[in-house]
């Protein structure tokens, strides 16, 4: 329309882009409260991180790998208008993170030409952490499909298939576990690799991330024979029901190490399904039948479970993950957003020597378009804390003229 109909006029067209920027980063979505008075921009990063995130899984499920500029181009219009670019980020890279763990499922010519187009509006330095994630995959594929085949079999080993993914922790977004939670049927394999890695790297040591393994457990006790796509976790939990039928609470706490509250809500997952039944039954909503678990609960397993589908996917979101998860996202981008404001003001004090509060705040707000929207309250945060650590000092006389330490 702005071509054709309006000439492509300049003073039209910078309207239109305030207006969408105005619009992407504060709407219905972005305020979270009835009175409008605070709002929250990083949604609408989130929300279209998680799009793409849907887009890139749904063309590698079909594995026909026709992600094209044209899938891509609309996107990345709406993301030249986001204000929060740094959170939009952190959520690929999570996400990015999460799609490689399930390596089949991906596909390199649609993720490299998002992260290409990302590179061309921000430059190298935004998307590097997404192409290291991507080398680190490649790299682990290669050597796990290929040299640790060979070493399993000079062991004259055999077991469960694995296919395990090695990434450097300077660039995993997620927290580690050095708590290795795994069933006993895969510990051997899994002590196969660790020895396998320390000799390949006698230097690097492997910290396990257990809320990322996913199984697939093929059973051989009921009518048919069904395979359950389950998180590591619950693959852990689900297996000690072959060696005895019926376990109470307190005993799987004992052998499955996780937080309680996401031991309730996995067992309740499994109840919900008709694959266990617990005893006594509960009752009430979710929420209700979770807190009523208790040490003296019993789980079973139904012996005539019976599903339309052979294939069922019982790894689905734990709550309590994904409000931790969310926490970590909101400190990781606070802390990130900190210490790249106290670098660009310290840079702009050291070279002019002595600044007023006023250049500082605009100095500070040029310096991180594109990057995220900040407030000036939060530079005057940034900058008593600088001089609280002695980098700067305030002017005697004038409490607004700040002094560089040497």
């Amino acid at each position: 329309m702005l071509k054709k109909c309006l000439q492509n006029n300049q003073i039209l067209k910078s309207s239109f882009d305030r207006a969408a920027r105005k619009f992407l980063n504060k709407n219905a979505i972005t305020e979270y409260q009835l009175d409008h008075s605070k709002y929250d921009p990083n949604k609408s990063s989130e929300y279209l991180s998680r799009y793409i995130d849907i887009i890139l899984q749904q063309s590698n499920k079909v594995k026909t790998g026709v992600i094209t500029e044209e899938d891509i181009d609309p996107i990345m219009i709406v993301f030249k208008f986001l204000e929060s670019r740094d959170v939009f980020q952190e959520y690929i890279c999570r996400s990015l993170s999460k799609r490689l763990c399930r390596s089949e499922l991906i596909l390199d010519d649609g993720e490299l030409l998002f992260i290409q187009k990302l590179k061309e509006v921000c430059g190298a330095e935004y998307t590097n952490k997404l192409k290291q994630l991507f080398e680190d995959w490649k790299t682990s594929k290669s050597y796990t499909q290929g040299k640790f085949k060979e070493y399993m079999q000079s062991q004259k080993s055999s077991g469960p298939e694995m296919n395990i993914n090695v990434f450097r922790s300077s660039i995993w977004p997620y927290a580690t576990n050095n708590v290795l939670i795994a069933p006993n049927e895969m510990k051997p394999y899994i002590r196969h690799f660790e020895k396998f890695y320390s000799d390949m790297y006698t230097n690097r040591k492997l910290n396990w991330i257990n809320s990322h393994g996913r199984a697939e457990i093929v059973t051989h006790g009921f009518s048919k024979q069904f395979v359950f796509v389950v998180s590591s976790i619950e693959a852990t939990v689900l297996l000690l029901f072959n060696n005895a039928e019926l376990y109470t609470f307190q005993r799987i706490k004992k052998k499955v190490p996780v937080p309680e509250a996401t031991l309730a809500q996995i067992m309740h997952i499994f109840v919900m399904s008709r694959l266990v039944v617990q005893i006594p039954a509960s009752t009430g909503s979710r929420t209700e039948q979770i807190e009523s678990i208790n040490d003296a609960t019993v789980f079973k397993i139904y012996n005539d479970y019976n599903n339309k589908k052979l294939r069922i996917n019982l790894n689905v979101p734990i709550k309590n993950e994904l409000k931790t998860d969310n926490n970590n996202i909101n400190r990781h981008i606070d802390e990130d957003r900190k210490t790249l404001l106290q670098a660009i003001i310290v840079k702009f004090v050291k070279t002019n020597k002595v600044c007023s509060l006023a250049d500082i705040v605009n100095e500070s707000k040029r310096a991180t378009i594109g990057h995220f929207q900040i407030t000036d309250f939060y530079i005057k945060k940034v900058i008593d804390g600088l001089v609280d650590k002695e980098y700067l000092t305030r002017d005697e006389p004038n409490k607004e003229i700040y002094h560089y330490v040497a």
